[in-house]
């Protein structure tokens, strides 16, 4: 520790170049919801190490650098918080405003042109600089010592190389101390801090914006997940194989697109919904989306502009809006791949993901070293960590999905051999998956199914909370029922807009007299089989039998 701020102590010092004083200059006149408190602190610590009065003798550079410094006071110091404001207070009671115009001018063209991706880059230079600031003075300290070695000037050899060998020790040990910082540093807050009222602030707005939440088309699940899917949040969709999975992610991503108005944080990209396909290729999905669109139809009635006026109808296709559907193969990609799709979205396409879907977790490839990933289950674990941290760095929601575990499987056959209903109800955590680290590190789990409602000739999607985070209302519905629309597989009954909700507490009416006579016969084959388990399979088989009779 002594150690730590002895070296604290010492003098720093950062050389500065004038284009990325423009370029920091420039980003606090854009509109940019990263230009925050803690952007214009560090800011003022970076020029804090710089020593102005060298670079006089450059007045485009020391200009900029004054101006800087004049703003950060405005708005730190007096809380002014409109820049324009601060710029006219400045221009006002500087004797150098030819200077200072001049410089605006530069200002008012280069913002046209700044996006986010500028500010994350200084934000990121920044910092670095600040870290490892003290490398300039070692710099010069290895430069005399290696002076002193290449010319020979030196009494003793040993004391030499014993400086050396000094110098690298500490050097070594604060980019230890460096590397273990947080990549997350900007999520820490402290109550003594002069600024915490502000970061409350923002951070409050931002919990009561309306764009943290991305509505689904189901208004009981939008009251499951506290208004829709938020940002930073990880959610997984947990079913037996065969019972919706890939449908419900694709209906995800329709709902983002129809029920959401997206805003970028950087103003001059296109807001997207990146759909990450590992299972389903483009004919597939395609297949899927027609049958969204149109129902159970023969394609081969419809035509390409057909399909195309239908998505814009629905709003699945908008102007400010793209989704990026891209398929890999399966275990093609791991966590650094999506995370480089997400770049090349926004680099060469100028896309800004602003939500991500996921087809599916188990075909997510590891990027652990193989000693490491010998067990599928800790496997698992490790993807959903690693999504985890991908919508909390990325400040989005990611949707992914699970299969449940055999014993599940087991039972939804079960229950479906016997036509018992709600076996939804059953899909609880213990069914959720051999591996318990992803239930850990999820925010939000529901189990789905879906069930055949005999008397309505309907089918119906259960959902089960099974992981919630957030705060839960007592009149909260964990489990409810869903109807799909009549005669189509892959598109539930959309009640978001509409006045009352189409969802129900069970697949069956509680009054139901005959579900309830069914459910007394299913009850009484269950002991039956339980006691007679020798024929408990003639028992059952006459049992279904009687239950088609009636």
């Amino acid at each position: 520790m002594a150690f730590s701020k002895r070296l604290k102590k010492e003098k720093k010092s950062i050389k500065v170049s004038f284009n990325i004083t423009d370029a920091i200059l420039t980003s606090l006149f854009t509109e940019s919801s990263l230009i925050t408190r803690e952007y214009l602190k560090k800011i003022r610590e970076f020029y804090n190490f710089v020593n102005k009065e060298n670079y006089k003798n450059d007045p485009d550079l020391y200009i900029r650098i004054v101006l800087i410094e004049e703003i950060l006071r405005y708005a730190l110091d007096e809380k002014v918080r409109d820049f324009l404001l601060i710029y006219e207070s400045i221009l006002n009671n500087s004797s150098d405003k030819d200077k200072i115009i001049e410089v605006s001018e530069n200002i008012r063209e280069n913002v046209k042109f700044f996006s986010n991706q500028e500010i994350l880059f200084l934000n990121n230079f920044i910092r670095s600089q600040i870290r490892y600031s003290y490398l300039l003075n070692y710099a010069t300290d290895f430069s005399e010592l290696s002076g002193k070695i290449l010319s020979e000037d030196y009494d003793n050899f040993s004391e030499i190389a014993e400086t050396f060998n000094k110098k690298i020790r500490e050097v070594n040990t604060l980019l230890i101390l460096n590397k273990k910082k947080d990549k997350f540093e900007s999520e820490n807050f402290y109550t003594k801090d002069e600024d915490f009222k502000d970061n409350l602030d923002e951070t409050l707005k931002k919990i009561n914006s309306e764009e943290q939440c991305i509505k689904t088309g189901i208004r009981k699940l939008n009251d499951l997940f506290g208004g829709g899917f938020k940002k930073q949040n990880l959610y997984c969709i947990f079913a037996v194989p065969e019972k919706w999975k890939s449908g419900f992610l694709l209906n995800t991503v329709l709902w983002g697109a129809k029920y959401n108005d997206f805003i970028p944080k950087d103003k001059t990209k296109t807001p997207t919904i990146l759909y990450l396909n590992l299972e389903n290729s483009k004919r597939q999905t395609l297949e899927r989306k027609i049958s969204y669109l149109f129902g159970d139809i023969d394609s081969k009635t419809l035509t390409s502009e057909k399909i195309y006026d239908k998505m814009v109808e629905e709003k699945i296709i908008k102007d400010n809006l793209n989704i990026s559907f891209v398929y890999n193969p399966s275990q093609s990609l791991d966590i650094n791949d999506i995370k480089d799709i997400i770049e090349k979205e926004e680099e060469e396409n100028n896309n800004e993901v602003c939500f991500l879907v996921v087809d599916y977790l188990r075909r997510i490839a590891s990027n652990r070293l193989e000693k490491y990933n010998s067990d599928p289950y800790i496997d698992l674990g490790n993807k959903t960590d690693d999504l985890a941290n991908l919508a909390k760095e990325l400040d989005i929601p990611i949707v992914t999905a699970s299969q449940l575990n055999r014993s599940a499987d087991e039972l939804v056959e079960k229950y479906e051999e016997s036509e018992q209903g709600d076996v939804g109800k059953k899909l609880n955590r213990s069914k959720s998956s051999d591996s318990r680290r992803i239930v850990d590190n999820i925010d939000y789990g529901i189990s789905i199914n879906i069930e055949y409602n005999t008397e309505e000739e309907l089918y119906y999607l259960t959902i089960l909370s099974i992981k919630h985070r957030g705060k839960r209302s007592k009149n909260l519905l964990k489990y409810f029922t869903h109807p799909f629309e009549k005669n189509n597989g892959m598109r539930l009954v959309e009640d978001v807009n509409l006045n009352k909700s189409a969802s129900k507490k069970s697949v069956y009416n509680e009054d139901s007299s005959d579900r309830k006579n069914k459910l007394k016969l299913v009850q009484k084959a269950s002991i039956e089989r339980f006691t007679y388990s020798n024929d408990g399979r003639e028992i059952k088989k006459n049992i279904i039998e009687d239950f088609d009779e009636r």
